[in-house]
């Protein structure tokens, strides 16, 4: 049985428009900066105002105007399910048509989970969410933690249910050497947004202690900057901690270019205080470096504790570069480490994985 996909996008351009990428159909929603889709951000430059109605002014901006989109789209295409995020759903029902929820967490979850003080806008948008999300005929999330989590807030009880593992981009798959390292050249790695939630300060903190054992280790970092920090202010903090010399700030790096960055690292650390999956760990994974992650959410589905990896307590500087600095010192476990973690990667996160098991849940409907 063949399928045809059509997928709705935010983006950032000047009109509407669709295109055909690989067999499938895409419609972009123009988001900026002034029309339908950015009246919340600039709402959330507001003090106070912003904390309490910017999000839920992003969910009814973003679900008219995914409405508007399919409605339109339907009227000249027949379209027998919807699939869908947390967000932008509050008026699929209206179609009639099953739909799949495929759950990565919002701004709620992140700010719960991660022990953040959640905003009464982020509540009050969630509550909407909700709502609309326990119309959902199929519960898809990444990881088992996520799917107990969605379950208990949506009271969801149905059996069509199920965990798929998010995949490794096949441009990062194309690659699979491993380069050697000299002995004493050893490079940290962390992938991923640059923002408190993820640890950023204390992977900072663990540096400063590792590098007063030996100054030449080097942490890579690359990612975009979130909302809880601003390049000044972590720059600041790099200089605050006499790190300058002993960290790469990357930037958003482009995933034709990402494969180098893992190949060119010795381990890889991932601090989080919340993650419903954490792709960045299966990335590194993938291409053989040891880890070292914080035991929550969604990350002890991708990371097997003394297996391919360390899993260790969120918050704690001291004992994150402890860990360091003793799997530095026993080059046997991480070897272990390194061809358990690209076995578990290459037969589990990938995208065949996801297909065929999302064929299955077409059917199903």
């Amino acid at each position: 049985m063949g399928f045809r996909i059509i997928v709705i996008t935010p983006k950032w351009e000047s009109t509407d428009r669709s295109f055909v990428d690989n067999g499938v159909k895409v419609h972009t929603i123009y988001k900026g900066p002034i029309l339908r889709g950015t009246i919340h951000w600039y709402i959330s430059k507001l003090p106070i105002f912003g904390k309490l109605f910017a999000l839920v002014i992003r969910e009814i901006e973003w679900s008219v105007a995914v409405f508007l989109k399919l409605k339109k789209i339907i009227k000249k295409e027949s379209v027998d399910i919807i699939e869908t995020t947390e967000t932008g759903n509050l008026f699929l029902s209206y179609f009639n048509k099953p739909i799949i929820l495929r759950a990565h967490a919002d701004f709620y979850a992140r700010q719960l989970l991660s022990g953040e003080r959640v905003w009464l806008g982020a509540r009050l948008a969630w509550s909407l969410q909700k709502y609309f999300m326990k119309m959902s005929k199929f519960l898809i999330t990444p990881s088992d933690f996520q799917m107990k989590w969605m379950i208990k807030e949506l009271r969801y009880y149905s059996s069509n249910k199920m965990v798929i593992p998010n995949y490794i981009h096949p441009m990062l798959t194309k690659r699979r050497e491993n380069k050697i390292l000299d002995d004493d050249t050893i490079s940290l790695l962390y992938t991923g947004r640059i923002e408190k939630i993820k640890g950023i300060i204390e992977l900072l903190d663990a540096l400063e202690i590792i590098i007063s054992n030996n100054s030449s280790i080097t942490l890579t970092i690359a990612g975009s900057f979130s909302h809880s920090i601003t390049e000044k202010e972590f720059l600041d903090q790099v200089t605050k901690r006499k790190l300058n010399n002993n960290i790469n700030y990357l930037g958003y790096v482009d995933i034709n270019e990402l494969a180098d960055v893992y190949i060119n690292s010795t381990l890889f650390i991932m601090p989080s205080y919340f993650e419903t999956f954490c792709i960045s760990i299966a990335e590194a994974m993938y291409f053989g470096l040891p880890v070292i992650a914080t035991n929550v959410g969604g990350v002890p589905s991708v990371l097997d504790h003394n297996k391919n990896g360390i899993l260790i307590e969120k918050g704690d500087s001291d004992l994150l570069a402890k860990s360091i600095i003793d799997l530095l010192k026993q080059p046997g476990k991480m070897e272990m480490f390194s061809k358990e973690g690209k076995n578990k990667a290459m037969s589990t996160f990938t995208l065949q994985s996801v297909v065929e098991k999302s064929i299955n849940i077409y059917n199903l409907l």
